[in-house]
Parts: C-alpha cells; sequence; structure tokens
C-alpha cells in the first residue's frame, strides 16, 4: 500500500533531521572514541548550520571543530545570572573560528540565550628532570595567560597586575579595551567565573582606554 502524502512528509523530514544530525557530529573531535554530550551535540549542530546558511564564510567555519563543551553557571551577587558556554576548538582550528568570531558567538548567544566563549585546546607539558627544556608555550604560565587572551577575545588587554593579598593569594587584575566595554560590560562576571574554573586563578576585569603611542 503507497504511504500517505503526511508520512512522506513526515519521512523527508526525519531524514533531513539525522542528515543534519550526522553532519553536525561531524564537527565534534573526541578522543578515544569518546560520545558528546549533548550540549556539545547541540553546538555541533549549531555550528554546521552556519556553515551550510552561510555561503561568505564557509570557507573558514568548514575548519572549525569542537573537542569539548562546558557550561557554567553564573551568580552575580548571589544571583543566578545568565549561564556561560565554553567551547573548546583544536588549536589549529582557532585561527578559522577567530576570523568569524563575531558572527559565531553573536548566533550562538542568540539561539542559546547564554554566554559563549571560545578557547583553544592547548597541552601543558611537565618538567620531567632539571635539563628538559619545554616549549615556552606549553608551560603553565604561558598556557593560562592564552586561555586568558582567548576568553576576552577580539578585546586587547590594555594592562595586568597582580595583587599579593595578606593571606598570600593573588588577585589579577585585568583592564581589557575601553572601546569594547559595551561588548564586554554584562561578561565580566563570566569570565571571572569560568577562568577560576579552568586555572584556579581569581581575576577581576575593567576598562581602560589603550595608550596611544606617539610618534615622533
Amino acid at each position: 500500500k503507497e504511504s500517505s502524502p503526511k508520512i512522506k512528509v513526515e519521512i523527508k523530514k526525519a531524514s533531513k533531521k539525522n542528515f543534519k544530525m550526522f553532519n553536525g557530529r561531524n564537527k565534534i573531535l573526541k578522543k578515544d572514541n569518546q560520545e558528546p554530550t549533548n550540549i556539545e551535540e547541540e553546538v555541533a549542530r549549531a555550528l554546521y548550520d552556519l556553515e551550510i546558511n552561510n555561503a561568505d564564510m564557509k570557507s573558514d567555519l568548514q575548519f572549525v571543530f569542537i573537542t569539548q563543551v562546558r557550561e557554567f553557571e553564573i551568580e552575580t551577587k548571589g544571583k543566578a545570572s545568565k549561564p556561560a558556554i565554553v567551547v573548546q576548538v583544536p588549536y589549529r582550528s582557532l585561527p578559522y573560528a577567530r576570523r568569524v568570531h563575531n558572527t559565531i558567538v553573536s548566533e550562538l548567544e542568540k539561539k542559546f540565550k547564554k554566554h559563549f566563549l571560545i578557547i583553544g585546546q592547548r597541552t601543558i607539558l611537565p618538567i620531567k628532570g632539571n635539563r628538559q627544556k619545554r616549549p615556552r608555550n606549553r608551560t603553565l604560565t604561558s598556557v593560562h595567560e592564552s586561555v586568558l587572551n582567548d576568553l576576552v577575545f577580539p578585546s586587547n588587554i590594555v594592562a595586568k597586575r597582580t595583587r599579593v593579598r595578606l593571606d598570600g593569594s593573588k588577585l589579577i587584575k585585568v583592564s581589557l579595551d575601553g572601546n569594547d566595554k559595551n561588548t564586554f560590560e554584562d561578561k565580566t562576571e563570566a569570565l571571572t567565573k569560568v577562568y577560576r574554573a579552568l586555572t584556579t586563578k581569581e581575576v577581576i576585569f575593567d576598562f581602560k582606554a589603550a595608550e596611544k603611542v606617539s610618534r615622533a
């Protein structure tokens, strides 16, 4: 018996959905065939949709993959605020993600109603023996600095200072370019919480006009 037009439509919709899901999964790179989480699959499908629906950005988006997606609950003065989602991409994907960073973040925040932050995947190499040298970009300090730069991109850090409290703990004060205040002001709590979760370091943010370099 021939299927009814309604059933044909439903089958077509289901096939299209499975096709998009399959291609969305192709955006996820996990070690040892680990299963992606629900939020990772959702973000991957959203990235794939952006790729196929934006021809002018396809050349960059096709090289943007994700290795991990984490969600953080943010509290502002004891009250729940907009959650933050951190999308980790392979280091080689980072330059492509940065080229279309504003569009990716804008579209994902519009879709999920949450803050979105993109960081590159980096590996910290341990010290093995006094004579062994590590690449500078693989040291703990360098990786933590890179994570901070990733989180605040596309803004620039115009000043950074560390204050040592009486109990010996440290607080990093980071000043972002004042021109980006409207973009980042509502994200500072999220940036503080996420950076502490990723590095165990405390940081606070303010905004400062970038110093102009005078030319003789």
